[in-house]
């Protein structure tokens, strides 16, 4: 799938219930593969984010892109314990520096 890479975002939160900490990275980009069914008044690309690990950042070395980037994402889809459908992000490539702005 063809993409428009923003950057990435590392996060932790504390679950205020259990005291537990809760850490992720995010990475934003825009598809014109992504669909949004169902949602009145949506006008062209929206904002998407998936969920990555350090390894796979460290894998595609994430942390050298020059963002915005273009690329190709290869999602699959799993089935998460719960029984939800998710697509997860295996791969990047094709990667290519977009210059947006002087």
């Amino acid at each position: 799938m063809k993409a428009l890479l923003f950057g990435f975002m590392e996060w932790s939160i504390t679950d205020e219930s259990t005291g537990e900490i809760k850490e992720g990275i995010n990475l934003n980009y825009v598809s014109p593969d992504v669909y949004y069914e169902n949602i009145s008044g949506v006008t062209g690309l929206m904002p998407a984010k998936c969920k990555i690990s350090q390894d796979f950042v460290k894998q595609h070395k994430l942390k050298n892109f020059d963002f915005p980037v273009s690329a190709d994402l290869k999602f699959e889809t799993t089935v998460t314990p719960k029984g939800k459908g998710v697509a997860v992000l295996t791969d990047i490539t094709d990667v290519k520096p977009i210059k947006l702005f002087d």
